[in-house]
């Protein structure tokens, strides 16, 4: 999943990585304990993520959920799958 996650980055404007760590979840990584986390809102309260999110929301809804049911072999992949969901404005199962 690493190298699919890798090669979708590679394909957008952040670029290509330089390291073994892709550098905005690096960067993200660090500024973490500085992120009002009780203060979070869905994508729809950004307009200009609304936009982007929106044409798509259904299908990435309907991916993650389905993936979500299923046994995933790392933690993290059902974080993400779970973060992907409650960032369009869904609540994941547990």
């Amino acid at each position: 999943m690493e190298l699919i996650i890798g090669a979708a980055f590679e394909t957008t404007s952040i670029g290509t990585s330089t390291g073994p760590e892709i550098l905005i979840f690096k960067r993200f990584r660090e500024q973490w304990q500085f992120i009002d986390r009780d203060n979070f809102q869905v994508s729809s309260s950004d307009p200009s993520v609304e936009l982007l999110v929106a044409p798509h929301r259904s299908d990435i809804l309907s991916f993650a959920k389905t993936y979500l049911q299923s046994e995933q072999p790392r933690d993290d992949y059902r974080e993400f799958l779970e973060l992907a969901v409650i960032f369009l404005g869904d609540v994941p199962h547990r």
